[in-house]
């Protein structure tokens, strides 16, 4: 009896619930221990596989899963929603999505370009413009844009033709920027194409180029804004120290100007 309780002792089981919920008691077999010639276990291990294989498997290579991607992205291309005239919600694909269009390098241009060759001859530098030179009060700085708006302040231009309103308008241009290039931008707005004149003059306030009409570029109304026109000058004239612009055959009540410059680059 004292050996059969060992014997039962020794013995393992393991309990365990059916799908009725009874219990279960299932021996266990046991196993011999290894004796010391073959301390390990049994091994599954067929010495004819190769060493390269993967340990783990399920893993991917760098080029398996490259193409699976391109395989995904193909059998699942990209797409956008969108509400159609009828309310429905509709998703249409993206095509060519992945071309990239480069913008073409379009140089900048300009309406008019002052150089020392072009300037008005020695006559007229001498009418113009010094006895004005009291109303260049506004000195407008560099990469600063200034509005310039009515006449009820502003000195006629006494020309020919009679006396025409006129806006004076000095640079502020640091000592040690003479004989830059300067880059010129004029706005206007609430003009139709009423001729506009522009008189450049140097720090002396006499004439060195005339413009009898400048070139705009007419911008026509959008979300940012009401229509304008533009005229963009370049300056080459190391002694460009100001221009006066007036209007020959008159002017609309609610003219505006928007003046603008910086220096640029004399290798452009």
């Amino acid at each position: 009896m004292v050996l059969s309780a060992q014997v039962i002792a020794e013995q393992e089981y393991f309990t365990w619930v059916d799908a009725q919920g009874r219990i279960h008691n299932t021996p266990v077999e046991r196993k011999e221990k290894n004796s010391q010639e073959n301390p390990l276990p049994e091994s599954s291990f067929d010495e004819s596989e190769s060493i390269e294989q993967p340990i783990v498997d399920g893993f991917l290579t760098e080029e398996e899963f490259e193409e699976k991607r391109e395989q995904y992205e193909s059998d699942n291309p990209p797409f956008y929603t969108f509400v159609d005239e009828a309310g429905r919600l509709r998703a249409q694909p993206i095509i060519d999505s992945e071309i990239v269009v480069e913008e073409s390098y379009t140089p900048q241009t300009f309406d008019h370009i002052l150089a020392p060759p072009f300037r008005v001859p020695a006559f007229m530098k001498s009418q113009c413009c010094s006895r004005y030179q009291n109303y260049f009060k506004e000195n407008v700085p560099a990469d600063k844009k200034v509005n310039f708006t009515g006449f009820l302040n502003a000195v006629p231009l006494s020309t020919k033709a009679g006396a025409k309103p006129a806006w004076y308008i000095s640079l502020d241009r640091s000592p040690k920027s003479a004989g830059a290039t300067l880059d010129l931008s004029l706005t206007f707005r609430g003009l139709d194409e009423t001729p506009i004149a522009l008189i450049a003059v140097d720090a002396q306030y006499r004439a060195l180029h005339f413009i009898p009409a400048l070139n705009r570029i007419s911008h026509p109304e959008s979300w940012l804004g009401a229509p304008y026109q533009q005229a963009d000058i370049r300056s080459e004239d190391p002694l460009l120290a100001g221009f006066i612009v007036y209007f020959p055959q008159g002017h609309a009540a609610s003219a505006s100007m928007d003046v603008e410059w910086h220096y640029g680059k004399t290798s452009d």
